[in-house]
């Protein structure tokens, strides 16, 4: 006979945003089997739906929802007085770092040195020792002739970063060029222009339009937006009879197409006085539940031999909060609590494991979490006091930075999940409400 204790456990709750079975009013008293797919309640040791005043009547409480397969997801047993950490925190969109090297948007440039070497290096790191101790360098090199300009200086480096890092399994960071000047209109949104990724050509339904404004001419820079900021390159060559452009770089993005009002140009007469810049980003990373773990690409800009040139930190890596890959991943690991993969991997012949998926794709979650006490008394009189945690999960819907409005969840009902929990750690002094902070 085997004795298996777990302690140190997790409780994952993923709640839907649902409104109470029924309406308000109904819940308070029923069992929990009553309620509904994907909603969640509070309630006692005996099964019993607790509101905000009953929920201060009892020892302790469990929290619980109905999956979307049937079953119903549990918490251990809580007593409102261990409670502490009691936290709730609203969704946020997660973020890919951004720096800029001269030029970034609104000031800087890269400095213009005849005949020199100028190297720029990236570090990337991660959120893990073992990130931090195999760091891996990229960098970008160029040496600047005895005339040299701006323009090709930029050109060069990002040259450069883009084939050091265009071979690699999975892309790290875009790299693309920025500067200032006058941005001209392009069109009157009748032609469509393509951009190819890793393609130095790109196409126009009609190239040499020039209906409402100049049309593009070679040593003109074309923008690949309409801001400061949006990517540029210089066009090389123009093919009218084809209706094909050619620019000095590959392009960077991914594969664009859109109306020509949605680019802008400058004019080659100006070229020569740019101040530039560039632009680094990082691209997501691969994710696959259970295979290729949620996390941004991290990095520090290193230069050496740009002389005044300064590296800007526009925009810092953040996995946000309650994205559908965290909430994904929570779920599908605390299932391993539950037994999970292995008991299938210990049974020959036994089918394929499948985890139990209630959160869902491009919903983002606020969630609330916080850590008690369990305390187990053993047959010789002892007793064993576990430290476990709780993470739930409340559906926000489809905008990251959305707050919780769903009855069963928050609002309009006595029973609601987060109006009985704040009820319960007020009333045993253990904390405060979080309602207001999800």
């Amino acid at each position: 006979m085997a004795i298996r204790l777990q302690k140190n456990i997790e409780d994952v709750l993923v709640c839907k945003d649902l409104a109470i079975t029924g309406g308000a009013g109904v819940r308070a008293g029923s069992y929990v089997s009553t309620i509904a797919v994907g909603e969640a309640a509070v309630f006692s040791p005996g099964g019993v739906i607790l509101n905000s005043t009953t929920v201060l009547t009892v020892p302790s409480f469990k929290i619980g929802y109905m999956s979307t397969n049937g079953e119903l997801v549990l918490s251990d047993s809580i007593d409102p007085k261990t409670i502490t950490n009691y936290k709730g925190k609203i969704s946020a969109a997660a973020t890919e770092q951004v720096d800029y090297v001269g030029y970034n948007g609104t000031s800087g440039t890269i400095q213009v040195i005849n005949s020199n070497d100028y190297l720029l290096r990236l570090w990337f790191s991660g959120d893990t020792y073992k990130s931090f101790e195999e760091a891996l360098l990229k960098y970008a090199v160029y040496r600047s002739d005895s005339s040299a300009t701006g323009t090709e200086i930029a050109a060069g480096l990002a040259l450069n970063l883009y084939n050091n890092t265009k071979n690699e399994t999975e892309y790290r960071v875009r790299v693309e060029r920025v500067s200032n000047g006058t941005l001209l209109a392009l069109g009157t949104s009748v032609d469509t222009v393509t951009f190819t990724k890793g393609s130095t050509y790109f196409t126009c339904t009609d190239i040499d339009d020039a209906t409402a404004n100049a049309a593009l001419a070679v040593g003109d820079v074309i923008v690949i937006g309409t801001t400061t900021t949006s990517p540029r390159y210089v066009i090389t060559a123009i093919d009218i009879a084809t209706n094909i452009g050619t620019i000095d770089l590959p392009f960077a993005g991914e594969t664009y197409s859109a109306v020509d009002t949605s680019f802008r140009r400058i004019a080659a007469s100006g070229v020569d006085a740019l101040t530039w810049g560039l632009k680094i980003t990082g691209i997501a990373k691969t994710w696959a539940l259970g295979k290729f773990p949620y996390n941004k690409v991290m990095w520090e800009t290193s230069l050496e031999g740009f002389g005044t040139t300064t590296a800007t930190k526009s925009v810092k890596a953040y996995r946000g909060v309650g994205t559908p890959e965290q909430i994904a991943e929570a779920e599908w690991f605390a299932q391993g609590n539950e037994g999970g993969d292995s008991l299938y991997r210990t049974r020959g012949g036994a089918p394929a494991y499948t985890p139990r998926r209630d959160s869902e794709n491009s919903h983002w979650y606020s969630v609330l979490t916080f850590n008690h006490k369990q305390v187990q008394h053993e047959d010789l009189g002892g007793t064993v006091t576990s430290p476990k945690s709780v993470f739930i999960a409340l559906n926000a819907g489809g905008t990251a930075g959305a707050g919780v409005s769903a009855t069963s969840l928050v609002t309009g009902e006595v029973t609601s999940v987060l109006t009985v929990l704040d009820a319960a750690v007020v009333g045993a002094g253990t904390g405060t409400a979080q309602i207001a902070n999800v």
